[in-house]
């Protein structure tokens, strides 16, 4: 028996039509996989970033209030730097509580000093490069203490409170206050423990106690007759 291995015309165009259809097929199913897998790959990374885009929308509705605040708080930063000098003396608490007798008419009847404490440490930028990083450096803060034993009554105790943390050109502040009634002079007896601030850093500016343009004493501190010298 022998077997008719002719293709017809028909058929030939059937096989390369099934096979066209076959290869179509596969190469669909390739890209379509991938497709679906950068699909996912896409929404993916749209679903990790959409709280963020969220924020930064959030930023940029609320931009002029942080510009506001932003602007203030270098401001606060550079007024507060401007009260930290490079170092404090002694003489510079003997001043100051000469004035607060002076302009409180507070009696204080004596007054002591603690070594410097350092109380903190830290990387920061001077009020004059505040916007920039680069020149971030090295900081050191200091606290030093000293004890003012004083006489006063109640007004004179509330106002000495409000010249304290209102009326000084450096950081000052109390770290203990204690008064009691004097019952010879009907007003307060007080000790009051004060604390100054002071930063250091690279560069810092040399620190002189500003001596105000007064005389404190006598001019003669040994009793005597002054001598003129003849004429």
């Amino acid at each position: 028996m022998k077997l008719d291995t002719n293709i017809s015309t028909r058929d030939k165009k059937l096989l390369i039509l099934m096979a066209g259809i076959v290869v179509l097929a596969i190469c669909y199913l390739l890209v379509f996989n991938k497709l679906n897998e950068k699909t996912d790959e896409v929404n993916a990374q749209i679903e990790e970033l959409t709280p963020q885009l969220e924020q930064y929308k959030e930023y940029e509705a609320n931009k002029e209030e942080y510009e506001k605040q932003t602007a203030a708080a270098k401001e606060s930063i550079k007024d507060t730097m401007n009260h930290l000098p490079s170092s404090y003396n002694t003489e510079d608490m003997i001043l100051y509580t000469t004035k607060l007798e002076r302009d409180l008419g507070i009696d204080a009847t004596s007054i002591s000093f603690a070594d410097p404490v350092a109380i903190n440490q830290f990387t920061g930028v001077t009020a004059d490069n505040i916007d920039d990083a680069s020149t971030a450096q090295d900081m050191i803060a200091y606290e030093t203490q000293f004890t003012v034993n004083m006489n006063l009554d109640y007004t004179k105790m509330k106002n000495l409170l409000n010249e304290i943390y209102s009326g000084d050109d450096t950081l000052t502040g109390i770290d203990s206050l204690a008064v009691t009634y004097n019952a010879e002079t009907s007003g307060l007896t007080g000790t009051a423990v004060l604390d100054k601030f002071y930063l250091t850093y690279s560069g810092a500016p040399d620190y002189i106690t500003s001596v105000p343009a007064t005389n404190y004493g006598v001019a003669n501190p040994f009793g005597t007759a002054d001598t003129t010298p003849a004429q």
